[in-house]
């Protein structure tokens, strides 16, 4: 066996390049890092993040003060909406004298006569309901309605529109305004029947029924002014009847006749100057929203004639050597017996 050659396994001595660095030995005793082994590379740390965690808060604190306004406008909706709903329910609560009518957001027939002039009929309403004359011929005139001819039969007449329900309002403005002019309501035929009709003379308009053959007043509104243009409405509900001048509610009254069968109103006249009388602006309201509007209770109320409270008088007949005979007393209610159509009213008071 050869001996060995001691340079055999000697690793060649490598020379640094010219002016490079010198390789660091360690120094003899020099401490190692703790925990770290001969050879271990440094472990690395966790990468820097994108994000400052100064920004993480103000994003979380924005997305709740977003949350924030969110519910908060949410609750001010709500109650908005509440205040609104409550106070539109008292709104339509019973009213005493106010000028708002409580069946003015209700389907309603109009008609404003705006077509040629026609002496035999009124035609179709400006919302395409017919007309139905009921006593005398009605017509159109200058864009207002009018009577054409008057009743044959006796001083009324009327012409109507069907509401199909016994509540609403009907409501036209006196383009002229003469003795008897009137409206209509609760009609349920020539026989059964409400009207509102003025006595310009009196200063007032009658309330005035048709029943089992008998034309009653059941009242009058009081003193008033009363003119041209004057717009005029009344309002039924169940058996309260409430009459408007210009939006005003002037009388209430309480009957129930016809309220559930007297599904019909419109135009109504009475008297020797019918003819002359003119109507338009008509509408007429199906139902009603809420409680009936009432009027005030007004002192000072005249009689049913419209002429003052009732007095006793006496006067001294023409040619009967200063023989007295008792007189009607001015304003006291007459009932009229009548026909279909009307007749002359009875004498007896």
């Amino acid at each position: 066996m050869s001996e060995t050659d001691p340079t055999r396994d000697a690793v060649p001595a490598v020379d640094p390049p010219s002016g490079g660095a010198e390789p660091v030995t360690p120094s003899a005793g020099a401490p190692e890092p703790a925990g770290a082994e001969a050879g271990d590379a440094p472990e690395a740390g966790p990468p820097p993040s994108d994000l400052d965690p100064d920004e993480d808060d103000e994003s979380f604190l924005s997305w709740k003060l977003l949350v924030a306004v969110v519910v908060v406008l949410a609750v001010l909706a709500v109650g908005a909406f509440a205040l609104v709903s409550g106070r539109k329910k008292d709104e339509t609560g019973a009213k005493t004298g106010t000028s708002t009518p409580s069946a003015q957001e209700l389907p309603a027939i109009r008609d404003d006569f705006d077509r040629p002039d026609n002496a035999t009929t009124l035609g179709k309403t400006a919302t395409g309901e017919d007309w139905e004359a009921v006593t005398g011929t009605w017509g159109v005139k200058d864009k207002a309605a009018y009577v054409a001819a008057k009743n044959p039969n006796g001083p009324r007449n009327m012409a109507v529109v069907d509401l199909g329900t016994g509540d609403g309002a009907v409501q036209a403005k006196a383009a002229k305004l003469v003795d008897g002019w009137g409206l209509a309501f609760r009609v349920r035929g020539p026989n059964a029947w409400f009207a509102l009709k003025a006595a310009p003379k009196a200063g007032t308009f009658n309330i005035v029924k048709f029943k089992d053959g008998q034309e009653t007043k059941v009242d009058n509104i009081g003193l008033t002014k009363l003119s041209d243009d004057t717009t005029v409405r009344v309002e039924f509900n169940g058996k309260t009847i409430t009459v408007f001048l210009n939006n005003n509610p002037v009388r209430t009254i309480e009957d129930a006749d016809f309220a559930t069968t007297g599904t019909k109103v419109g135009l109504f006249a009475d008297g020797a100057a019918v003819a002359e009388g003119r109507w338009n602006d008509f509408k007429a309201v199906k139902g009603v929203d809420g409680p009936p509007v009432t009027a005030a209770p007004k002192p000072g109320t005249p009689s049913q004639q419209g002429d003052g409270p009732a007095k006793s008088t006496t006067s001294t007949v023409a040619g009967q050597g200063g023989t007295t005979k008792p007189k009607t007393p001015a304003g006291t209610a007459r009932s009229t017996t009548t026909t279909a159509g009307g007749a002359a009213p009875s004498s007896t008071p």
